[in-house]
C-alpha cells in the first residue's frame, strides 16, 4: 500500500500528516476518525500519494514529529457481547 500526505489547505501554521493507506479516501478517513478533523472536505484538506516516508501500519506521523495510533474503525470493533470477537455468533 502507498503512503499519503494529508494537509490543511491554506493554513501554514497547522499540522500536516502522513499515513499508510489503501487510497486517498482511506487516508482521509484515518485522519478524520482519529484526529476528529474534517479531512474528507477537499476544500479544507489536500491529500496526495507521497512515499517520502515508509509509514508503519496504523500510525499517523504529524509534521511536528509526533506519532498517533490510528483509531480502530467502528466496523472492526467488537461489541463486547461475544467473547470470540463475533466469529461464531448464532443467527
Amino acid at each position: 500500500m502507498p503512503n499519503f500526505h494529508v494537509w490543511p489547505m491554506g493554513q501554514t501554521d497547522h499540522d500536516s500528516f502522513w499515513v499508510y493507506a489503501i487510497d486517498d479516501f482511506d487516508a482521509r478517513e484515518q485522519i478524520a476518525a482519529t484526529l476528529r478533523l474534517n479531512a474528507h472536505d477537499e476544500d479544507e484538506y489536500g491529500c496526495v500519494e507521497d512515499n517520502r516516508f515508509k509509514m508503519p501500519l496504523n500510525l499517523i506521523l504529524h509534521d511536528s514529529g509526533e506519532w498517533t495510533e490510528v483509531a480502530t474503525p467502528q466496523q472492526l470493533r467488537c461489541s463486547g457481547k461475544a467473547k470470540d470477537g463475533g466469529q461464531n455468533s448464532e443467527a
